[in-house]
């Protein structure tokens, strides 16, 4: 029997009552379903809040990086500043942030530099690329510590810079372009850059 047929007819047989009666028996366990999903979402995401937390307060306590100076402003957001003492960027002194997810250490934190600062890691944003940087998609066996280390590194010897790093992979592509190119000019800048910090 077509659904056409029935809703002509006018009337419903047992068939046509009984599948309403199916499809109204399943959306109620579907929204049922849903909400004990969110349910579990938001207790999932609480968890994970909470793990992000004690991870952090766990690599905040044996955080010794030599030139940063970090404090946690915010539950999963830390604030400070970074003092490079050697290379073109010496003498600059660069505020910085570092905003952790609350799925950290399973997903990346993302470091944003408040001032410019001239590198191939720091884009147009003054955001720094940490899969570029580390060259390694990010995973639960990096942390803060070993970004900020591989960071200083790199700031302080343009050379270090890995040949993994080129234009075209989201990276401030003029400095890039200029360290390749023009090698005296990209220190010139670099060091115009740590002077106006």
């Amino acid at each position: 029997m077509s659904w056409i047929y029935c809703l002509s007819s006018g009337s419903e047989d047992k068939e046509v009552q009984d599948r309403k009666k199916t499809d109204n028996n399943n959306d109620d366990h579907s929204s049922g379903d849903t909400l004990r999903l969110l349910g579990e979402s938001e207790e999932s995401h609480k968890q994970s809040n909470a793990f992000a937390k004690m991870c952090l307060l766990v690599e905040y306590g044996k955080l010794d990086v030599d030139g940063f100076y970090l404090f946690p402003e915010k539950e999963l957001l830390w604030e400070g500043m970074l003092f490079v003492r050697k290379g073109p960027l010496k003498g600059g002194i660069f505020r910085l942030g570092i905003k952790f997810p609350g799925s950290y250490p399973l997903e990346s934190p993302t470091i944003s530099f408040f001032d410019r600062v001239y590198h191939p890691y720091v884009d147009h944003k003054n955001d720094v690329l940490i899969e570029s940087l580390m060259g390694q998609v990010w995973g639960p066996s990096l942390d803060v510590k070993s970004v900020l280390l591989a960071l200083k590194m790199v700031l302080e010897n343009p050379a270090k810079v890995p040949s993994y790093l080129h234009p075209g992979k989201g990276n401030n592509e003029v400095a890039t372009a200029t360290w390749n190119e023009d090698k005296k000019l990209y220190m010139k800048l670099a060091e115009n850059c740590a002077k106006e910090s």
